[in-house]
């Protein structure tokens, strides 16, 4: 009896042992390929965006919900700035906004973390595809009006810290 316990214990053990390694090395490959979609980000969009994919797939998979913000953030960026996909931009960008959002909520992320999505990735973007330089179609104006309400939002949200009374 004892020699069966043991040995369930020792099946278990090496379960979980596995699930866990398992899980290690998908996060290690999804943050190599997230290092290569940023590697090639300025010298090969196209190759960027085939890593950023693969790391959106892998990410959703993962369920890591900071992992999917960061890849929808990366790829609303490429969209932007490499590709001229404006109506794209807004949409992961919108998705990585939620993300962060509902991660704020549950006090996983900081003001700060916000603060600089919004500056080093909503802001640059809204600008490049709000100038004149940049193709206006139909849909780079809906993306617009995308990134309007985006700020709206964003608005509030930097609105309400600082009114939040400071802790001591």
């Amino acid at each position: 009896m004892l020699l069966v316990n043991t040995s369930l214990i020792l099946i278990i053990k090496f379960t979980l042992f596995s699930i866990s390694f398992a899980q290690n090395s998908k996060e290690i490959e999804l943050k190599a390929i997230i290092e290569n979609a940023q590697k090639y980000y300025g010298t090969s969009p196209e190759q960027s965006l085939e890593y950023a994919k693969k790391a959106e797939s892998i990410a959703i998979q993962s369920g890591n919900q900071n992992t999917q913000a960061k890849v929808y953030t990366l790829l609303g960026n490429l969209y932007g700035s490499k590709l001229d996909y404006s109506y794209k931009v807004a949409d992961y960008h919108q998705k990585a906004f939620l993300i962060y959002d509902e991660l704020f909520g549950q006090n996983q992320i900081t003001p700060k973390h916000f603060y600089n999505f919004f500056s080093k990735n909503v802001a640059p973007i809204y600008e490049l595809i709000s100038s004149e330089s940049y193709n206006l179609r139909h849909r780079d104006r809906k993306a617009i009006r995308k990134y309007q309400e985006l700020y709206t939002e964003l608005s509030r949200f930097f609105s309400i810290m600082v009114l939040r009374p400071k802790k001591e």
